[in-house]
């Protein structure tokens, strides 16, 4: 502009024209708006002053970010906008732009090579690690992004790759790039990047950019000796602000990107960090730019990469010592585990098309001998959700032991896996997995004793005893609200068995059913048995699943406690167009560290949670009966595999699960087991579940040490006599004389009658359906066949997904001769326990019994009477 021109500018500023134009930005004609963004681009390309008041004073960048996001501008329907962009494209190329200007890489200011190794060397570096280390396993994974960070800094100057120290003046500025608000945005404003910059704290600026990120600034003024200024940004927004001030970073970050995922078809999905756009790409383009990932490319990894980058990569992948599984710096997947660096035109694009470690590929160990030996193999069912704020995303509902658990469509790959590559050994050392594996409340009381109580729904425990304030107790205790659901659980019981969901608003009411047994007990079984007697073996008198199984779960359990806990959500899972709620199951496999020992060597070896390695099997979704939208309130929540199928899971989320869970696993079932006494403390307040638990964990060593289980029963009794006479004793002492029942049976040491303790058994707890089975299968055993079947049919009609009863009542009918009785019974038994050998082995004798009758009774001429034989026959064969 000539000096006439010039005047003129400095006039129009000077008489608020600026700020006109910047209200017109926000009229709500498109036309009009774009026509005053062409304009403030010329006038901020001829003038500084006026760019200065549009960003410092107008919020400039925001306005012409909503300008260029409106709908009637991105379909190109405002011919004018076209302009607009235009010039804007040619003020981001102005003398004084950033984008134009050569950055300042490799210039340091005061933070040469031997400054950053002094730091590294610093007898402090080495105490900020141990610290990091012994923080809770909550705290290290909270502060492994911005404790990373740093360190992958100190490591980038120590490697000669210049990178200067921030001053007052000019703080050193960061970019944390593909951000989410849910994980790095939502940790930045719970104060979980303040240590960014740890190792020597000098004022630095961290920019956190990402997709609708909402926008914050913490306020700070960058520091010495202060943590580092916050900024969150929407990365559409940055780019305006580019265009308007001097941003520009010295180093960027790119936190654990989601990398291509191959699939079935040998294809792979696209990245999933959110495309950048090609201003902040070129901001980059000339700055170190870190990654961070949860597990270690290996050599063939780090040798693509190689060759992708071609001499881009500034320092090759290192292991972090603020990961958030530092303790166990021999994990395989750890959230921000591992670290490089990448500078040049193009270098990070290419960093982020980086294959992920083939950790689940099919093992192609042989069967047999050479298989690896495993302690314990099990499964976690988990609730997943990314809405949700990372540190909050995964809940663990409850660990179950392999050998029982069931894994079909998307979860068959797990069980395969497991079979080709371990065996599991004959003498386990781990003497409490099978109590943990089935008790949700010892499960959840260990993750919180061990660190873990992020990972577990918020719970609470309550006698199985009904009184008025117990529905407000429990939503006091959960910090419910009227709308909110709870779940209630029994401790001991799987496959979803007594699982029920309620709105809070519903509790006392459903409270008030299940822990109300029937009043006349001996009316009640006497209608219902002899219904089953005279019709159907398999008549117990509701649809599985339905409330009533559920109230027969609860009143048939021998557990004197129940939990309930907060209704956790998942990440919706779309199956055929219709939105599930899934629960995420993963198999694993506990296997001791090599220690140069043979197998056969290590038994009886004292081993603890630090001497466990876990080897992840793989995982799938386990989808509800009914969708989201269905209206039924357990049905959508509670998973039925069996009914709705499964699906499977990103490869990605997998990594996040197990990176999170870390070493809880090796925690939870490496403890060891508990004395009487330390029951007793740890349930100081509970006497009944204490006892209870003790009873139990003796129990469990019956086969391994009965001495133990002798001595634990007994402390168990004497713990139970200090209740006062109550519901809750009375259900503890049935549990404590079936387990006395149990043990006489087996090692036959006093000499007493086990039936006796049955019989004691159910005096204190009638509904207690495992005495009754066991009652049963004492008088199969004694040839007493009729009354066998009518106690295994009580415990059938109090736990109808007993497979052990529908085993033992098959045996009585076929020894009774009653063979369509048995194979009705036998397949009410597949239908919920599928894989069951034995009901298929009693309906092949049954069916070729009948069809021997057949022969011996009937008249094989007819056509009805061959076609049936036939279908015996070929039915008795399958």
């Amino acid at each position: 502009a000539d000096t006439g021109q010039g005047d003129t500018l400095g006039l129009f500023i000077a008489a608020d024209g600026i700020e006109a134009l910047a209200r017109l930005l926000e009229s709500k004609t498109a036309e009009v708006a774009a026509l005053a963004a062409a304009n403030l681009a010329i006038l901020c390309r001829r003038s500084c002053t006026a760019k200065k008041q549009l960003t410092k004073q107008l919020d400039g960048a925001r306005l012409l970010a909503g300008v260029f996001a409106r709908a009637e501008v991105k379909n190109a329907k405002c011919p004018i906008a076209d302009v607009a962009h235009h010039l804007w494209r040619m003020q981001s190329v102005a003398v004084d732009s950033p984008l134009a200007r050569s950055q300042h890489v490799g210039v340091p200011d005061d933070g040469s090579q031997e400054y950053w190794e002094s730091l590294r060397d610093h007898a402090c570096c080495a105490s900020l690690q141990t610290m990091h280390a012994e923080s809770s396993p909550f705290e290290r994974r909270a502060w492994s992004w911005s404790r990373t960070l740093a360190f992958s800094r100190m490591c980038l100057g120590s490697r000669g790759v210049a990178v200067r120290r921030g001053s007052f003046e000019r703080p050193f500025v960061i970019w944390v790039l593909g951000a989410e608000e849910a994980v790095e945005a939502q940790l930045a404003r719970d104060g979980f990047f303040d240590d960014a910059n740890l190792m020597d704290r000098a004022p630095t600026e961290i920019v956190i950019i990402g997709k609708e990120l909402q926008e914050y600034h913490s306020g700070d003024v960058p520091q010495e000796g202060r943590p580092p200024s916050i900024r969150i940004t929407s990365d559409d927004l940055l780019v305006w602000k580019m265009q308007l001030s001097d941003e520009s970073p010295d180093l960027a970050v790119v936190f654990m990107p989601e990398v291509p995922e191959p699939q079935m078809d040998g294809s792979q999905l696209s990245q999933g960090v959110s495309p950048l756009p090609d201003s902040v790409l070129t901001a980059v383009a000339h700055v170190p730019v870190i990654v961070t990932t949860r597990y270690g490319l290996g050599e063939s990894g780090a040798m693509a990469l190689r060759c992708k980058l071609r001499g881009q990569i500034i320092m090759q992948q290192v292991r972090s010592p603020f990961s958030s599984s530092a303790a166990r710096p021999q994990s395989m997947l750890d959230d921000n585990g591992w670290i490089f660096a990448v500078c040049g035109p193009g270098a990070m694009a290419k960093a982020l098309q980086m294959e992920a470690p083939p950790l689940q590929a099919a093992s192609s160990t042989p069967q047999g001998p050479s298989r690896m030996p495993a302690l314990f193999w099990g499964i976690l069912d988990i609730k997943y959700d990314t809405s949700r704020p990372v540190l909050e995303r995964v809940k663990v509902l409850e660990t179950g032991d392999g050998r029982t658990s069931k894994f079909s469509g998307d979860g068959a790959g797990i069980l395969r896996r497991y079979k080709e590559r371990y065996q599991l050994e004959l003498d386990p050392d781990m003497q409490m997995y099978q109590v943990i594996s089935a008790d949700k409340k010892l499960t959840h009381d260990l993750f919180e004793q061990t660190g873990y109580s992020h990972l577990v729904p918020k719970q609470v425990c309550f006698p199985r005893v009904y009184h008025k304030r117990l529905a407000a107790d429990i939503i006091e205790g959960l910090g419910l609200r009227g709308r909110d659901n709870v779940i209630l659980k029994l401790c001991n019981r799987s496959r979803a068995a007594g699982v029920v969901v309620t709105p809070a608003s519903e509790l006392d009411n459903l409270l008030t059913k299940l822990l109300h047994p029937p009043d006349e007990l001996d009316d009640w079984f006497s209608q219902r048995v002899g219904r089953m007697m005279e019709g159907s073996p398999v008549d117990f008198g509701f649809k599985p699943g339905d409330l009533e199984e559920q109230l027969r779960h609860w009143w048939s359990n021998e557990s004197p406690v129940f939990v309930a806990e907060t209704c956790c959500r998942s990440v919706p899972t779309v199956l055929n167009s219709r939105s599930f709620d899934g629960t995420l199951r993963v198999g694993f496999a506990l296997r001791r560290k090599h220690s140069g020992k043979k197998p056969w060597e290590q038994h009886g070896a004292t081993t603890g949670p630090e001497d466990l390695d876990i080897d992840w099997l793989g995982g799938y979704w386990k989808l509800p009966k009914a969708d989201a939208g269905s209206g039924s309130l357990r049905d959508a929540v509670v998973s039925a595999a069996r009914i709705s199928g499964t699906a499977p899971v990103k490869l990605a989320h997998l990594f996040e699960i197990y990176a999170a869970l870390g070493d809880s696993v090796q925690q939870l079932f490496g403890s060891a087991e508990p004395s009487s006494e330390e029951i007793r403390k740890m349930y100081q307040g509970q006497c009944g579940l204490g006892s209870y638990l003790t009873a139990r964990i003796g129990t469990a060593a019956m086969n391994r040490h009965p001495a133990r289980t002798r001595e634990m029963l007994a402390d168990a009794d004497q713990m139970a006599s200090t209740l006062p006479e109550c519901k809750e004793k009375a259900i503890v002492q049935s549990f404590i004389y079936r387990a006395y029942g149990v043990f006489e049976a087996k090692t036959k040491s006093d000499g007493q009658d086990p039936e006796c303790w049955f019989r004691d058994s159910l005096v204190c707890h009638p509904t207690n359906s495992l005495t009754l089975h066991l009652q049963g299968v004492a008088a199969i055993q004694g040839q007493r066949l009729h009354a066998g079947v009518e106690l295994l049919s009580k415990a059938l009609l109090l736990d109808p997904d007993f497979k052990a009863s529908y085993v033992n009542i098959g045996i009585a009918y076929l020894r009774l001769g009653e063979f369509e009785r048995a194979v009705q019974v036998s397949e009410a038994g597949l239908a919920r326990h599928p894989d069951a050998p034995q009901p298929q082995y009693h309906i092949g004798v049954a069916c070729c019994q009948l069809a021997l009758n057949m022969v011996l009774t009937g008249d094989p001429e007819t056509e009805f009477d061959r076609l049936q034989y036939e279908e015996l026959r070929q039915k008795s064969l399958a």
